[in-house]
C-alpha cells in the first residue's frame, strides 16, 4: 500500500538549519551529487564484468577496422572480353 510521508520536522525538504554545522548549504549546488545510472552501474560492477565489456568493445572495434581495411584494400580483377 502507498503511504503518505510524514510532514513533521524530518519529512520535508532539507534546509540549512536541518543539516550538520560542518556542511552549510551556500546555494551553489555543490552538495547535490548527480550521476548517471550507467556511471553508477560501471562503478559498482566487479572486475570480471568490466573486463568483459572492455573485451567486447575492443572486439567490435577490431571487427569494424578489419572490415573497413578489407573493403579499402582488396584487389579486384575485371575481365573485358572483346
Amino acid at each position: 500500500m502507498l503511504r503518505k510521508r510524514g510532514t513533521g520536522f524530518g519529512g520535508g525538504l532539507p534546509t540549512t538549519f536541518n543539516q550538520p554545522s560542518s556542511k552549510v548549504s551556500d546555494g551553489s549546488g555543490k552538495s547535490i551529487k548527480m550521476e548517471s545510472p550507467l556511471a553508477k552501474a560501471i562503478r559498482s560492477a566487479d572486475g570480471f564484468i568490466k573486463g568483459t565489456y572492455i573485451w567486447f568493445f575492443i572486439s567490435l572495434f577490431f571487427i569494424w577496422g578489419g572490415w573497413s581495411w578489407i573493403r579499402r584494400n582488396s584487389a579486384s580483377t575485371v575481365l573485358d572480353c572483346n
